[in-house]
């Protein structure tokens, strides 16, 4: 695909397959939750994940990033783009009318980053190291059907709960809770689209306490029922 505007692109999940990005060379991949990418317009890409996963891409027009005029910049961290491209899904996957003007606000957020910060790729030395990200997710993804706290995490790891928390935040911009909820609402999505559990079985297979918890979340989180996404 290409597009004559620069692209943002949210990556929601731990993703891992093949991608080429304004080249023919394929490689593999593994990119950690809440990652920014920018890049450039008339870029090729070219993506593809077995691991399924989800992103959130929309072209930007009438604006002028120097820092990535001729080059894609990968994994980004920012809370507040975070923040705005959860809004953006909800806003999506909600069958009620949605305000365009909230929508522009937004992905203002967005434009407004990269207008006054320079992005890097590089992680600071306040984030987890790649193999121990790898331990967490891994560990997570192992034991999402089970009762996970911030002190199995930590223990897990061989640190203290504060300390780890912040670390965390720091790494996968959402606190402990959060991404383990998210994690939990992508196997329940997969689920609903590719078999026919019934709604109960998903909710216990994923680390929901009942279908009614699964179903607050989903309307919390996604702004549409479990039964309404299937």
């Amino acid at each position: 695909m290409r597009s004559p505007h620069p692209i943002i692109s949210q990556y929601w999940f731990c993703l891992q397959g093949q991608h080429a990005l304004a080249s023919s060379r394929v490689h593999n991949f593994r990119t950690q939750a809440n990652t920014l990418a920018f890049l450039p317009a008339g870029c090729d890409v070219y993506s593809e994940s077995e691991a399924g996963g989800e992103y959130l891409k929309f072209s930007i027009g009438n604006v002028n990033f120097p820092l990535v005029h001729h080059h894609p910049i990968n994994g980004i961290h920012h809370t507040n783009t975070v923040r705005a491209a959860y809004a953006l899904r909800r806003m999506l996957l909600c069958q009620s009318p949605v305000d365009s003007f909230e929508i522009d606000e937004l992905v203002a957020r967005f434009t407004r980053y990269f207008r006054s910060n320079e992005p890097t790729s590089g992680l600071p030395n306040h984030r987890f190291s790649i193999s121990r990200k790898r331990f967490i997710e891994d560990f997570i993804e192992a034991r999402l059907p089970e009762k996970l706290t911030v002190k199995i995490l930590a223990n897990a790891c061989q640190l203290s709960e504060a300390y780890f928390a912040r670390r965390f935040k720091s790494t996968f911009t959402l606190s402990p809770h959060e991404y383990v909820i998210e994690r939990r609402i992508a196997r329940a999505r997969t689920a609903l689209q590719q078999d026919r559990q019934s709604l109960i079985d998903i909710a216990i297979d994923c680390g929901f306490s009942s279908h009614a918890h699964m179903s607050c979340v989903f309307q919390q989180r996604l702004g549409i029922s479990p039964s309404s996404l299937r």
